[in-house]
């Protein structure tokens, strides 16, 4: 929620901006021209880190995915084994299929993006990160290939 407020801000400076350029202009002082320099460059700084955000965002997204390709049974910390497959939804419809796919299987799954991790039972959880990105599902088992077979469609 970092861009809305971002934004927000913004668009409260520009309304600053013009009042005080209003007012400064009646008085007649010799620096309102340096007024709208100075908050263009505020206005700038705002918004510049989140554009740098966004891209970086997006460079890691692309490395993910060229890593994530293939499924793979990877050995954690914990002894368990944990299936990792990069898969991307492209409508609801595919969403609520696949909740109802994982529903049957009594074993713990994640839908990882970025940094945010959701339930992969949870249609909400899924919805909220899922919907047209590249994200990975993370099944807690040894044996998996039944669901890669019921997933299939969903490979990214």
């Amino acid at each position: 929620m970092v861009l809305p407020f971002r934004i927000l801000i913004l668009l409260l400076l520009v309304a600053a901006v013009i009042a005080l350029q209003v007012f400064l202009s009646r008085r007649k002082a010799w620096w309102p021209g340096l007024v709208i320099p100075a908050c263009t460059l505020l206005g700038v700084l705002l918004v510049l880190p989140n554009v740098l955000l966004n891209a970086m965002s997006q460079a890691e997204n692309a490395g993910q995915a060229a890593a994530g390709r293939q499924a793979a049974i990877l050995q954690n910390m914990k002894g368990w084994k944990i299936m990792n497959k990069l898969i991307r939804f492209n409508q609801v419809e595919d969403i609520l299929d696949f909740v109802s796919v994982t529903k049957d299987y009594p074993y713990h799954m994640d839908i990882c993006y970025g940094n945010h991790t959701v339930d992969a039972k949870s249609i909400m959880g899924v919805m909220a990160i899922g919907l047209g990105r590249d994200v990975t599902l993370k099944a807690y088992t040894d044996d998996a290939m039944d669901l890669c077979k019921k997933i299939e469609r969903y490979a990214a």
